[in-house]
Order: C-alpha cells, then structure tokens, then sequence
C-alpha cells in the first residue's frame, strides 16, 4: 500500500510541474544582455495560490540617478481577474522614484517573454539586401 502512495504522488508532482508556466529569467545591465541568442533560462514557474495567475514578464527599465538601464525577464503572479498587461505588474504601472519603464510586457505563454531585440536584429539583417542594391544602383 505503501508504493502505491508514493507511486501516486510521484504522478501528481509530474502532472503538476508539467502543466506549469515556463518563462525565461535574466538580469542584465545591458539591453542586450536577455537576448534569445546569449544563455537565457527557462524556469517553470510553480503552481499560483489560488485566485492568482502565472504570468510571463519582460521589463526594461531607466535608472535616470545612473543613467543606465536594467534588463528583467521571469516569472510574476498577478490576481486572476486582472488584465493580461503592464498595468497588472505593479512596478511597471508604478515605477519607483527615478525609475522610468522603457519597456513592460506580460504574456502567459510557455517562453513568450523574449527580448525585442532579437527582432531588431533581424529586421536589421533583413535590409541587408536593400542597403546593397541602394549603393550598387544609387550611388554608382
């Protein structure tokens, strides 16, 4: 009877764990420091206390004092009958003192909150092409 108890709860922690959020964790002092490319973690977030919600955050905030921005992605909890946007994220509607959001979005989507830089980056290498037709046709 015994092994068949443990057996049961090592079957519940699997279902569990398998159905919780996962989002990617970084701090960085860079902009470009939580870039999908560099080495990201994904996390799973745990299971939220009842009447909350798992949610995927991606800020970027303006330290105006040090003239520098912090890059955070990871997990938060928000109530469950709050809008899926920044101002569920507390110091994303209201920044502390100095602070300035640059950047805060929130999904609940297994590894949906990724850097925008990335995309940037594309977009960038994707007018490759353009950029040199412009200088063999334009500039010639």
């Amino acid at each position: 009877m015994e092994k068949f108890v443990c057996f049961l709860m090592c079957v519940a922690a699997f279902i569990s764990a398998g159905s919780a959020l996962k989002c990617y964790t970084c701090e960085s002092e860079k902009l470009d420091g939580c870039i999908k490319s560099s080495s990201l973690k994904d996390v799973p977030c745990g299971a939220p206390s009842t009447g909350f919600q798992s949610v995927c955050v991606y800020k970027v905030i303006h330290d105006s004092a040090k003239k520098s921005d912090k890059v955070h992605s990871g997990c938060e909890l928000i109530a469950s009958s709050a809008p899926l946007n920044k101002d569920s994220i507390a110091d994303c509607k209201t920044p502390a003192p100095g602070m300035e959001i640059k950047e805060c979005r929130v999904c609940n989507q297994d590894l949906c909150n990724s850097s925008s830089v990335l995309g940037a980056s594309m977009i960038s290498f994707l007018c490759l092409p353009l950029m040199y037709l412009m200088s063999k046709f334009v500039l010639s």
